[in-house]
């Protein structure tokens, strides 16, 4: 009798032992399942992610530079108005032409007054006025009358030094066939004296004009640069702050909310999970040092 009971008693033992066996096989298998799904769930998050960031970085970028585009259009305007108009470029200290700017008059008796200076711009109008006086001639009736013609030349569309040599010696052909607009004025007089009889064609000029051959250039100064620098960036931003304004901030938004755009998984929460399983199929398995101790 005592025999039988320790054989039931031994047979109960193995299959616990065995149904044991069994639990860890399956607590293991189902371990190294879940490590595999979460492995699989980092490397689809992290595609996901990289997705996400990705569109983030696009819409942020693209809404940043359209939120950013009134004041980058206006600085860009401004910018090149400032250059056309020989004002030199906002950041950058530019060489600057300085142009001699003539302003004189003469004639062809040999009076001549002639001054000029250097100037990177000159707000007056450049103009040639010039006077061609005829010799008086004696009519019937005892009178003198001459004739004088009025030219009005613009000085960018002719070469001043050749007028200026036609003035001296009272070329009065090669000035007229410059052009054929002049005022035509008739001046008669009843007396004169000898010498003004005995004149011949007299001519005057008086002009004012910018030559292009001859100049300098010379290195904006600092302040000067920092003046067209912070005009060119304070009437930018007035322009941004225009566009805010009517647009009632929208466009701002939009760079906030683009770089909170989509969902993204939580890779860090589930590489803790991941480990925490790790830790436990290495428990179950026997081979944990931790676990060792505990034993």
């Amino acid at each position: 009798m005592k025999k039988k009971t320790r054989k039931t008693k031994e047979a109960a033992q193995r299959r616990y032992a065995l149904q044991r066996q069994r639990e860890k096989k399956l607590k293991i298998t189902k371990l190294e399942n879940e490590i595999i799904d979460y492995k699989e769930l980092i490397r689809q998050g992290r595609i996901k992610n990289l997705k996400v960031y990705t569109k983030r970085i696009l819409k942020t970028t693209g809404n940043f530079v359209l939120s950013t585009l009134p004041f980058t259009l206006a600085f860009a305007i401004i910018s090149g108005l400032s250059f056309v108009t020989d004002s030199g470029l906002p950041f950058v200290r530019d060489d600057i032409k300085f142009y001699n700017y003539i302003d004189g008059q003469m004639d062809s008796l040999g009076n001549c007054s002639i001054s000029s200076e250097y100037l990177s711009s000159s707000g007056n109008d450049r103009y040639c006025n010039v006077d061609v006086f005829f010799p008086w001639e004696k009519q019937d009736d005892q009178t003198y009358k001459r004739d004088i013609y009025k030219y009005e030349f613009d000085s960018s569309d002719i070469n001043m030094n050749d007028m200026k040599e036609y003035i001296v010696k009272a070329d009065y052909k090669s000035i007229n066939e410059l052009s054929d607009k002049k005022v035509v004025i008739h001046e008669v007089s009843e007396s004169l004296n000898q010498d003004d009889i005995n004149n011949g064609y007299f001519i005057e000029g008086d002009f004012y004009y910018k030559d292009y051959d001859d100049s300098i250039a010379i290195t904006e100064s600092a302040s000067d640069n920092n003046v067209v620098t912070g005009v060119s960036l304070v009437l930018s931003a007035l322009v941004e702050g225009a566009a805010f304004a009517i647009s009632d901030g929208e466009i701002f938004w939009r760079v906030s909310d683009s770089a909170r755009d989509g969902y993204t998984e939580d890779i860090k929460g589930l590489k803790l999970k991941l480990k925490k399983k790790e830790e436990e199929l290495e428990q179950a398995k026997g081979g944990n040092s931790n676990g060792n101790k505990k034993r």
